[in-house]
């Protein structure tokens, strides 16, 4: 896809070229959109495109910027989902890009904006889990943003709610590993995000 280079460039870290190349694919799903404009995969494309050059321009720094092409993408996606409703892809594409909305409005400062998003984003996803209660990836997004929350408290210069918010993290983390096991990767940052969470709320 025209977003393969992208994304490797990305996972590779190399987020000044993943950038460049990420707007290159949304020019080539604009002229598409042009003459298919309810063309439905590329909407998809064009929306996770536009995600991906957000999480490249924020990984430098440039939030305002990554704000602004989350915004974008969340368009695409609500376009998207109103021409599917049923689309289960998109409703999930949406769910993951308020939560990156929500971390950059954080990052511009905007702490009350981001809270409660985030704690809207949460409770929406905590339904979709409970609609579907043995199957692990909604159970898993459930608790993907809970120590995102934390830390917009603990940005927001609220240590309290920021420990409070991590506690329950790692209690949802925990019922999970029990409930579902975890990969390798979660347990790694799982278990970083504890002793994150020991650390700055020992006090």
């Amino acid at each position: 896809t025209a977003t393969s280079v992208a994304e490797s460039l990305f996972y590779l870290d190399r987020f000044a070229e993943a950038f460049d190349a990420y707007r290159r694919a949304q020019l080539h799903y604009a002229l598409a959109l042009q003459a298919a404009p309810n063309h439905r995969k590329l909407l998809d494309s064009m929306a996770v495109a536009l995600w991906g050059s957000a999480l490249s321009l924020s990984e430098v720094g440039r939030h305002a910027e990554a704000l602004a092409d989350i915004e974008r993408a969340l368009d695409g996606g609500s376009r998207l989902l109103a021409l599917d409703p049923s689309n289960s892809n998109a409703q999930r594409m949406l769910l993951i890009l308020r939560s990156d909305r929500a971390r950059l409005l954080s990052r511009t400062g905007r702490h009350d904006e981001a809270i409660a998003l985030a704690e809207a984003n949460i409770a929406e996803r905590r339904e979709r889990a409970a609609r579907a209660p043995d199957i692990s990836e909604p159970a898993r997004d459930a608790v993907v943003p809970l120590h995102a929350l934390a830390e917009m408290h603990w940005a927001r210069g609220n240590l309290a709610a920021g420990c409070a918010a991590a506690r329950r993290a790692v209690e949802a983390w925990a019922a999970y590993d029990k409930r579902w096991g975890l990969t390798e990767l979660d347990r790694k940052q799982s278990d970083e995000k504890a002793a994150e969470t020991a650390r700055r709320c020992a006090r």
